[in-house]
């Protein structure tokens, strides 16, 4: 996205870091998640020596002016289905999944837990996400520093939660 919207700043960023660029920025850019939070960095980007880092344009309010619209129409929208999200991943024995991950400009947002009604209900579907998505050393699932917002999801209903708490997860039906 920084490549495609800024291209003028991703110039500039890329002769100030000739190796791996690509690299650079994203350790940055973690870095900056970590710091500031997930919403920050969406909403404001982060600032870098000598050049500033947009993470998402939003849609502006009107066409008036070509680069805005361009800008936000480079923005990416990713569903990924079956996140494999834990660094302490072990061939064989631990390999924690989210059903889907919803990504804007590479930075996830969003996680779903999906159940059908055949099998398991939204209840399954709210426990998975109280007993076996334990933030706690998981990036992807830390509370602002990552994914905004978590769903369980069946046929007929959906519920959210901003924060995972293991038994003391409140959950909100989503309408």
């Amino acid at each position: 996205y920084f490549k495609d919207a800024w291209p003028e700043r991703w110039e500039k960023f890329a002769k100030a870091n000739p190796n791996k660029p690509e690299d650079v920025l994203v350790q940055k850019l973690v870095r900056e998640l970590e710091q500031s939070g997930t919403l920050d960095v969406l909403r404001h980007g982060f600032k870098l020596p000598g050049v500033k880092v947009e993470t998402c344009s939003f849609k502006p309010d009107h066409g008036m002016n070509p680069d805005t619209l361009r800008r936000y129409q480079c923005n990416r929208l990713r569903v990924v289905p079956e996140v494999s999200y834990s660094p302490h991943y072990r061939e064989g024995e631990y390999n924690p999944r989210l059903d889907l991950v919803l990504f804007v400009n590479g930075i996830p947002v969003a996680t779903l837990e999906l159940k059908t009604d055949h099998k398991q209900n939204i209840g399954d579907a709210k426990h998975q996400l109280m007993t076996d998505r334990d933030p706690a050393g998981e990036p992807l699932l830390g509370f602002g520093t990552r994914a905004l917002v978590h769903f369980a999801v069946s046929n007929d209903e959906v519920w959210m939660t901003t924060k995972l708490a293991k038994a003391k997860t409140y959950f909100l039906p989503f309408n």
